[in-house]
């Protein structure tokens, strides 16, 4: 054990043996990495606040995460553990400051996040940790308004049979989708009336199982879905009831 020289250390994950964090030792926010020992303790980065934020996703050798800095604000950022190969991604708001990404997932081939580009509300989006192959997935509720749900994963997203199915609130009800991250492949499955919200989303014995929750009387239901319209079901009666949020 060695003493503490940060006066703040947050959010660690692990890539490639070592563990990255958010840390202040005294001269500001930076990302720094420790192999364990004090020596190997050391500043990757300075500057970098919300890094790696409590939600990242780790795709061929880098982990995606969200940074804020005083030109761009909250933004999309990924590292691959040096200086040199920590940059931004895309600076996704160039119009109100700020996208905020959250709520990272990836397929191993596309990472997913929550973002906001100023014009289209919290939507989902996808990255191929390129600049020009980060995008909107599908503005789901048209218009300034969030299509973002409470779910377990980004908005219930699950890994199916080699595809990506996922969940969003239209503004009136809650749809279901799969989709490969770009406009042109993401397919309508079922639109779930009355649920206003998915929550705890699983692959098991190959289906997917997902908890909806009601608009009206609080209830919450467990559904089964092969990836189909008809294969998309609610399987029991009311499995729980809440006055004010899901448990």
């Amino acid at each position: 054990q060695y003493s503490d020289p940060f006066a703040s250390v947050s959010s660690f994950i692990v890539l490639n043996n070592k563990i990255y964090f958010e840390g202040n030792a005294g001269s500001g926010y930076g990302m720094w990495s420790s192999d364990g020992t004090t020596a190997g303790t050391q500043l990757v980065k300075s500057g970098i606040i919300g890094s790696p934020s409590t939600s990242y996703a780790i795709m061929n050798g880098k982990f995606y995460f969200q940074s804020d800095t005083n030109t761009t604000g909250g933004e999309l950022w990924a590292s691959d553990g040096t200086d040199a190969g920590t940059v931004i991604v895309k600076d996704i708001n160039t119009v109100s400051f700020s996208s905020d990404p959250q709520n990272f997932f990836t397929d191993g081939q596309k990472v997913y996040f929550i973002a906001n580009d100023g014009i289209t509300g919290r939507e989902l989006w996808s990255t191929d940790g390129t600049n020009t192959g980060t995008q909107l997935v599908k503005d789901i509720n048209v218009g300034s308004a969030n299509s973002v749900i409470y779910a377990s994963t980004p908005n219930g997203m699950v890994e199916f049979n080699n595809e990506v199915y996922s969940f969003g609130h239209n503004g009136t009800t809650v749809e279901f989708f799969k989709t490969n991250g770009t406009l042109a492949g993401t397919t309508l499955i079922k639109s779930l009336s009355g649920i206003i919200g998915v929550s705890y989303s699983y692959v098991f014995n190959g289906k997917i199982y997902f908890v909806g929750f009601a608009s009206v009387g609080g209830s919450e239901y467990l559904y089964e879905s092969d990836g189909t319209t008809a294969g998309t079901f609610q399987i029991s009666p009311i499995i729980a009831t809440y006055s004010t949020s899901p448990n």
